[in-house]
């Protein structure tokens, strides 16, 4: 078994940072292998090119660097950090809110001339979209 090693506040900070990352981004390889089986909704088509064994292999490299990040882990005494489904579906759609207010036709005029009513029509839909966003927030606050 591998020694444990107490890290200095500030090197501790940096390794518990570090392992969070790697963790967020190893899922979010996994959560791939689901959202390319999927169907499409509506706009994005999500191709899987990837064959059967290579789809193993991956999954089995995925799998090892769990396994060391797990060591690593418990070598450095870096304990569990727990997350909010509400926090989380709080600030995705605080990002949400923020890229669609940006995306309103006053801020994206410049890219040449276009007719007013389709400007019109696509601030409907962001007022459409924005509405929606906030009830998503007062749902998160108020339940």
């Amino acid at each position: 078994m591998e020694q444990t090693i107490e890290l200095p506040e500030n090197y501790f900070r940096v390794f518990r940072s570090l392992a969070q990352l790697i963790e967020e981004k190893l899922i979010a390889m996994q959560e791939s292998f689901v959202r390319f089986q999927a169907a499409p909704r509506v706009h994005l088509i999500y191709e899987n090119d990837l064959d059967q064994q290579t789809t193993m292999l991956i999954q089995e490299q995925i799998q090892q660097m769990f396994a060391a990040l797990q060591a690593f882990v418990i070598r450095y005494h870096i304990p569990h950090k727990r997350f909010s489904l509400r926090k989380q579906i709080i600030i995705q759609n605080a990002f949400l809110w923020e890229d669609l207010e940006n995306s309103r036709s006053r801020h994206i005029r410049g890219h040449g001339a276009i007719d007013e009513e389709v400007m019109q029509d696509l601030d409907a839909f962001l007022d459409q979209m924005i509405a929606i966003s906030n009830r998503i927030g007062e749902i998160c606050e108020n339940n």
